[in-house]
């Protein structure tokens, strides 16, 4: 099952007095605004997940440094798990494979590209 628009903007954090204003107005935005949203809604979410990811994974390795568990990559791997199915179902997805591995694809597509406030000026 494809993630639809209106699941990526009703799952998006945008404010909710705009994301009021867009889903009034859906049916009149361009193609154009729609692929502008929906890659800002992919980015968006795409940091909260690469966020929570990295906290999860850090505070396994803090436990792991103060002797309060043993390593074991298996715990990284559950995590990303569950924060895909935690994803998946925020986005109101099936719980398929497919469409867990759907928000997989999408998260890490804009993993690759840098957000804009990582990006240094030239001076």
């Amino acid at each position: 099952m494809a993630v639809t628009f209106t699941q990526l903007l009703l799952a998006a954090p945008f404010p909710e007095d705009r994301r009021k204003t867009l889903m009034e107005n859906i049916d009149r935005l361009t193609e154009d605004q729609k692929y502008q949203l929906t890659n800002l809604a992919w980015r968006v979410l795409a940091q909260m997940y690469f966020a929570r990811l990295k906290a999860e994974r850090d505070l396994i390795m803090d436990e792991v440094i103060l002797n309060k568990r043993k390593f074991n990559q298996n715990d990284f791997e559950e995590i990303q798990a569950k924060l895909l199915h935690e994803f998946a179902r925020k986005l109101e997805a099936a719980e398929s494979r497919e469409s867990i591995d759907e928000v997989k694809k999408e998260l890490e597509k804009y993993k690759a590209s840098p957000f804009p406030q990582d990006q240094t000026p030239t001076q």
